[in-house]
């Protein structure tokens, strides 16, 4: 099996894990599935079937970097289109699974980490289960973390693929897991060597952040097991998708990279809508993506589909969301780690849209969601903004920048704002109670004592902004890398990356409801292009020329 058929951005993974009780013997375990798999007609929308069993011999090699052993003897790996239901596999026989305890999850792929070439077949995988307690920053705190470990995998010989998974199920004790491979357990061993020395775990450990306040535990437990693939099972062959246009990125580059071409509609799974997409924004983020200047962060799938700010009407939905939705008009942001948007469908969670402002356009409502959740996200739950507070927000004029100055004075804060010359009126129109002009003034010689700092530059502007904090000041930053943790420490202030909520569209309801009543001002559109034109649209922001936002209208 090819790691590309894996690597898809919607597709059910269903992991079920077998903890071995006394009584049957491994081998009667692997030919009772072989006879499930073999014997049972098995659902059309099965793509890839396997059973791995665990290697303790192996197991030597992750003792050092486990919190505690994976507990599973057999893995039953499935992997499906994202409309089937997982409960439809054939199950295996009584007899032998009542002599097991199991874990089942749903999951679902979230984060490609895709060896370049494709070649060689692994004979080591690697499963790493996470429990992972705490709000949802911590989670996807330790998500973000791990892609630095993929790419430099990724770079090592013997390395084949790996793919990160989190869960859809929530009552499921396991929140993510990891499936890599290797062609042996030595070339394992080795990357694990030249990992702990280039990333030592007191810095792992820190990826997931601090513990939850009173838990008295560190915020990740970490299951991992070596095992081999004993049997695997391709599925049945299934119809051929149904085609879309979309705007599809082949490796990283230039706007050249961009091509506007068919690609496989995509279809809901549990939990999801289909959206025909009405209005695509094109984020700075889209442009450091296809650069590959976030590669470690949001890596790239072998074939991928930029786009995660969008407006459009609800076509189809899948299993567990209310059918009347369909025909909806909404808003909303898929995640940034799947995307997707650039195209005539996507699919994503039925909760990460809401109904759009009745009084906008398609096209006025796709460059709302993402600014405004950040804003939102990065002043009251990251800075904990309160009312009579001071913040310092750098880019005012931009779309971030706007909301978070509107968002902040309706909480009663006093707002200071830095733009460019000619922005300033506008930055004043947004409701700013000083604007300051950094081409003309350095904002770091008229301020001082503040409560927070958004940061929306990073860079030099970041480093002259310690100093205005007060002591248990919080800087709260929106661009790589991550504060530096010596310079909050030297000023005695909590620096903070944004990250956004899992949650966060639950405060679009509010915005809707601000945006119909004219209570919030609209970002500004700078243009508006066709879909097939977005290599222009790529280029044009790159240029930085255009006032506003541009949209890529469909």
């Amino acid at each position: 099996m090819r790691a590309s058929q894996l690597a898809q951005a919607n597709t059910l993974i269903r992991f079920v894990g077998y903890q071995p009780r006394p009584g049957v013997a491994a081998e009667q375990f692997i030919s009772a599935w072989q006879s499930t798999v073999a014997q049972v007609q098995q659902p059309a929308g099965l793509i890839y079937r396997e059973l791995c069993q665990q290697v303790p011999a192996w197991n030597a090699q992750v003792s050092d970097e486990a919190q505690n052993p994976n507990p599973f003897a057999f893995i039953d790996y499935a992997i499906l289109r994202p409309d089937q239901d997982p409960a439809a596999l054939p199950a295996l026989p009584t007899a032998i699974t009542d002599h097991y305890e199991l874990v089942e999850g749903l999951f679902n792929i979230v984060h490609p980490f895709v060896k370049p070439e494709l070649s060689g077949e692994p004979q080591t995988l690697l499963y790493n289960c996470f429990e992972i307690d705490g709000p949802p920053a911590v989670e996807q705190g330790f998500v973000l973390g791990w892609p630095g470990r993929g790419a430099y995998q990724a770079q090592q010989a013997g390395f084949y693929s790996a793919f990160l998974h989190r869960r859809l199920q929530r009552d499921v004790r396991i929140a993510a897991f990891n499936r890599a491979e290797w062609q042996n357990v030595t070339q394992y061993a080795n990357t694990l060597a030249g990992f702990e020395q280039n990333f030592p775990r007191q810095a792992r450990a820190a990826a997931g952040g601090p513990p939850p306040t009173g838990s008295g535990r560190p915020p990740v437990h970490s299951y991992l097991g070596l095992y081999r693939i004993v049997e695997s099972f391709q599925g049945p062959p299934t119809p051929p998708p149904t085609m879309m246009k979309a705007v599809v990125m082949h490796g990283y580059g230039g706007p050249e990279v961009l091509t506007y071409q068919e690609t496989p509609r995509p279809v809901p799974g549990p939990g999801q809508v289909l959206l025909r997409v009405h209005a695509a924004e094109i984020n700075p983020l889209d442009l450091k993506m296809r650069s590959g200047a976030v590669k470690t962060i949001h890596p790239a799938w072998p074939e991928d589909i930029l786009g995660f700010g969008l407006s459009g009407v609800i076509e189809a939905v899948g299993r567990g969301v209310d059918a009347r939705r369909i025909g909806e008009a909404v808003y909303g942001t898929d995640s940034p780690f799947v995307r997707r948007g650039y195209a005539e469908y996507v699919v994503a969670p039925a909760s990460f849209f809401q109904p759009k402002p009745a009084n906008l356009t398609f096209v006025q409502a796709a460059a709302i969601p993402v600014g405004v959740g950040t804003a939102h996200n990065a002043l009251f739950k990251m800075a904990n903004l309160q009312a009579g507070q001071s913040i310092l927000i750098h880019g005012g004029s931009g779309t971030v920048g706007g909301f978070a100055i509107q968002l902040a004075r309706r909480a009663g804060a006093h707002v200071v704002a830095t733009a460019s010359t000619a922005r300033l009126d506008y930055v004043r129109s947004l409701g700013a109670d000083e604007v300051i002009d950094y081409q003309a003034q350095r904002f770091d010689e008229q301020l001082a004592n503040l409560d927070v700092v958004l940061d929306t530059i990073g860079g030099e502007t970041r480093e002259r902004s310690w100093p205005l904090l007060r002591r248990g000041g919080v800087l709260v930053t929106l661009v790589p890398p991550l504060p530096d943790p010596a310079s909050a420490a030297r000023y005695g202030v909590r620096a903070v990356m944004n990250q956004n909520a899992n949650d966060e569209s639950q405060f679009l309801r509010q915005v809707t409801d601000l945006l119909e009543q004219g209570e919030l001002q609209l970002p500004e559109i700078g243009r508006v292009l066709p879909l097939s034109q977005a290599q222009q649209a790529h280029s044009l922001l790159e240029q930085g020329q255009l006032k506003g936002r541009i949209i890529l209208e469909i």
